[in-house]
């Protein structure tokens, strides 16, 4: 397997010892693409004619960075014989999640959103569900890709990485 088919390739198995040393190959990229800009993003023209060019770069190198994430997910499942769209209930109800209670806060706050509302931190039950949930699909994530041990034997995703 090359390195190209192991962090852009969505087909096939990952054990738990790819799947992490992925992740924190992406972990160092994103590390370094947010220096970069705290380093070279100052505002000032890093190449003559051009100021923005050094945030562009480094935001590409971010989204670039993603991808393996979601390559290393998608086989890490694949070997939990499980598909690769429980991606988007791993990776983005968590997100979505709090930013439903954000959107509720906001919505149902009497004074303007610049103010401070009068009843901050106090989104009711709504929120407390939504930030529960939230947190349990987040453990549940982090259970499944990052603990669990992946399915003995070939499934129908391919042969077992550990055999």
């Amino acid at each position: 397997m090359n390195l190209l088919s192991l962090l852009f390739g969505f087909r096939g198995r990952f054990n738990l010892t790819k799947y992490w040393l992925t992740v924190f190959f992406c972990f160092i990229v994103e590390f370094a693409a947010i220096e970069w800009i705290d380093v070279f993003g100052s505002g000032e023209e890093t190449i003559p004619g051009y100021a923005g060019l050094s945030k562009q770069v480094a935001g590409m190198i971010m989204l670039v960075a993603i991808v393996p994430l979601f390559a290393a997910g998608t086989k890490r499942l694949h070997d939990r014989d499980k598909s690769g769209l429980w991606l988007l209930v791993f990776y983005i109800a968590p997100v979505v999640l709090p930013g439903m209670v954000v959107t509720y806060y906001v919505r149902h706050c009497p004074t303007p959103i610049w103010e401070p509302c009068p009843w901050v931190n106090t989104t009711g039950a709504f929120g407390i569900v939504c930030e529960f949930l939230a947190l349990a699909i987040g453990i549940w994530a982090f259970l499944e890709l990052g603990c669990f041990r992946g399915a003995v034997g070939p499934n129908r995703y391919g042969p077992d990485p550990l055999a």
